[in-house]
């Protein structure tokens, strides 16, 4: 009944444009797996002119791996719903810079007037700093933090005191240059609705606004979340679906802990101490079953430490201090993460808030990186350009230069700590050690390049 006339497409390839294909050698299958988005201009016998359709229209069809001519040919009559037009895509992508490396200076001598002890402060003489904070948003040792524009600097709230426990300062920038302004949105304890059915952290509702034209992204904790997801997506109304556990979510506290500022510990001390009473009364219970750990994590190491305290310092090391299966008094209690008030105060931290991007769809791309031998290097056929995403959902920030028509990219972020798996001991709350693997207490992040596409 039908056969292609033209075919237009997206595909799954990075950097593609929206163009005529040619699908004469696709299955049904192999075109919904190798494309975005397509649509159809039809011959049908019960129409003088060719008809346009979506071939998302197929969906209920897309493991067959029946060629598309023969399954279009067979097809009875009035199954499609035609377009009125061929829609025209044209597709914006995010791109990822080191600031460095395109023209910024980090804390100047000029900006150092204004900066706050905590704060990194950007400047570029060659850019329309305004532009620049409207269509960017800025990462610091892998994750994206809060910004703000001050007298045409960029200032980073907080990025020093990530950069501090990182001994290092790497600050990244996510642009959407060839799309229309960013919004951000923080979060209040009155944007959150927990279910009535469900723990806080395998559901929870969001409740703020919607921009007509806009698409929302979710920045959690640092860590960019898209709404194509599992874990988060769109409702109707300004209300979001969140569920914590599909995005990992006790493996990024984990993961955060010792890299960023918003962490678990600082978390904690905005939580009532009635709370952290129980906790320190479980702590003294693991402590006593705990006979051969180190005396220091013993006596010295309290479970809700200040983030400089003692604790800070010795946890880091304790994947060659301890016993790989054995829990230590610094293990992430599982029972105080998912307690509604710690969720709340997660979801409330200055680096947790929903980015409204100008488009209608997004498209993301995955091209998983082929991990070197070097040490916190990659040798690439091609120049990088788009965000680095590792372990966990961390990004990656990088800086890369070409050599002998290779690109040779750098991070000191391509490693995460090897930790141990979650534990359980009877009568205690369950806890996710922060133990390290002794033999092999830092192994390479899985890397992939992240695109995402706008349309």
């Amino acid at each position: 009944m039908y056969s292609i006339f033209q075919a237009y497409g997206l595909s799954k390839e990075f950097d593609s444009l929206f163009k005529e294909v040619d699908l004469s050698n696709y299955t049904v299958a192999q075109v919904f797996n190798n494309f975005t988005k397509v649509y159809l201009s039809l011959n049908y016998i019960y129409s003088q002119n060719q008809i346009i359709v979506d071939f998302d229209q197929l969906k209920a069809y897309k493991n067959n791996n029946t060629p598309l001519s023969t399954f279009l040919q067979n097809l009875s009559p009035g199954y499609f719903n035609p377009l009125p037009s061929l829609p025209f895509i044209k597709i914006s992508y995010s791109r990822y810079k080191d600031a460095e490396m395109a023209g910024y200076s980090i804390n100047s001598p000029v900006a150092q007037s204004l900066l706050n002890n905590t704060d990194i402060i950007l400047n570029n003489s060659n850019v329309y700093m305004q532009s620049a904070y409207n269509k960017c948003i800025f990462t610091v040792d892998g994750f994206i933090m809060p910004s703000t524009l001050v007298n045409d600097y960029i200032v980073i709230k907080d990025g020093l005191l990530t950069s501090m426990m990182n001994n290092y300062t790497k600050v990244g920038i996510i642009s959407f240059e060839d799309l229309g302004n960013i919004v951000t949105q923080s979060l209040e304890s009155s944007n959150i609705s927990l279910s009535k059915t469900r723990s806080p952290s395998d559901l929870l509702y969001i409740n703020s606004y919607a921009i007509d034209g806009y698409i929302t992204f979710l920045v959690l904790n640092g860590y960019l979340i898209a709404p194509t997801t599992e874990g988060f997506y769109y409702i109707g109304n300004g209300n979001y679906s969140l569920s914590l556990n599909k995005l990992g979510y006790p493996f990024k506290i984990l993961d955060s802990r010792y890299k960023q500022y918003y962490n678990y510990d600082l978390i904690s001390t905005f939580l009532p101490q009635s709370l952290l009473n129980q906790l320190n009364d479980t702590k003294n219970i693991l402590n006593q079953n705990n006979d051969n750990q180190n005396s220091l994590n013993q006596n010295n190491s309290p479970l809700i430490g200040n983030l400089y305290s003692k604790c800070y310092n010795d946890s880091y090391n304790k994947g060659y201090m301890n016993n790989a299966n054995s829990l230590n008094a610094n293990s992430i209690n599982l029972d105080l993460i998912n307690n509604p008030l710690f969720i709340n105060a997660y979801l409330t931290l200055p680096n947790t808030f929903l980015l409204f991007i100008p488009a209608n769809n997004v498209v993301v791309k995955n091209k998983n990186i082929f991990n070197s031998d070097l040490v916190n290097s990659l040798v690439l056929d091609y120049e990088p350009k788009d965000i680095m995403y590792g372990s966990q959902g961390r990004i990656v920030d990088y800086t890369y230069m070409k050599k002998d028509g290779k690109y040779i990219v750098t991070s000191p972020n391509m490693y995460i700590n090897n930790y141990v798996d979650i534990k359980n001991q009877p009568n205690l709350p369950t806890y996710l050690r922060d133990n390290r693997i002794p033999n092999e207490a830092l192994v390479k992040s899985q890397l992939a390049f992240k695109q995402y596409g706008f349309y």
